[in-house]
């Protein structure tokens, strides 16, 4: 499997009507695609903050620094301006 963790988060086809009310209805298919994708090794994350609970809706991808650091600098966004951007981003794509 090429991508071992899906990343959701709702959009206003996700809701009934758009109605942000009804983000139970989002909820419950994120709930039966965990179960789904679950059993086939995919990890499912639902990025949409949940009311009382403050760790939800953050993902937090655990990598020893030394990978992360090596990841940076061979895209070479470790230094101004890019140290407060979105350094995922490289270069030529940042500058179009």
């Amino acid at each position: 499997m090429r991508f071992q963790v899906w990343l959701f988060v709702p959009g206003n086809n996700d809701l009934i009507d758009e109605d942000p009310k009804s983000l139970a209805h989002y909820n419950g298919f994120i709930a039966e695609l965990t179960t789904k994708l679950g059993n086939a090794g995919i990890k499912v994350v639902n990025l949409c903050p949940q009311a009382g609970d403050a760790k939800s809706g953050i993902y937090v991808f655990d990598a020893p620094p030394g990978d992360v650091a090596k990841w940076i600098g061979d895209r070479g966004v470790g230094g101004p301006p890019y140290e407060y951007s979105a350094w995922t981003v490289q270069d030529d794509v940042r500058k179009e």
